[in-house]
């Protein structure tokens, strides 16, 4: 194994380490919110196009984080907060290098 992918792994694994297990460990509570239900309005409606909070268009923030939070919804089949933080966890890892 070359020494890139060594440290890729390593990194990956010392990501894995320190965010995984504390994504569910506090509730969700402030802003978090805010970043969550768009998400489950684009579950239950269907919509991905437009945003929507309370059945009324959500257009303060861009969507991607929404559409990562309801893929993440999707994929598991829960909706918790472990779920809800993965995609901004992973988002971090572009960033660790």
């Amino acid at each position: 194994m070359n020494s890139r992918l060594r440290a890729v792994l390593v990194v990956f694994l010392v990501w894995a380490v320190i965010y995984l297990p504390a994504l569910g460990s506090i509730a969700i509570k402030g802003e978090e919110g805010r970043r969550i239900l768009p998400a489950v309005g684009m579950l239950k409606t269907g919509n991905y196009i437009v945003p929507e909070v309370g059945g009324n268009p959500y257009f303060r923030k861009p969507p991607l984080v929404n559409w990562m939070v309801a893929a993440s919804f999707r994929i598991f089949g829960v909706r918790n907060e472990w779920t809800a933080r993965l995609p901004s966890a992973v988002a971090v890892l572009p960033t660790l290098e």
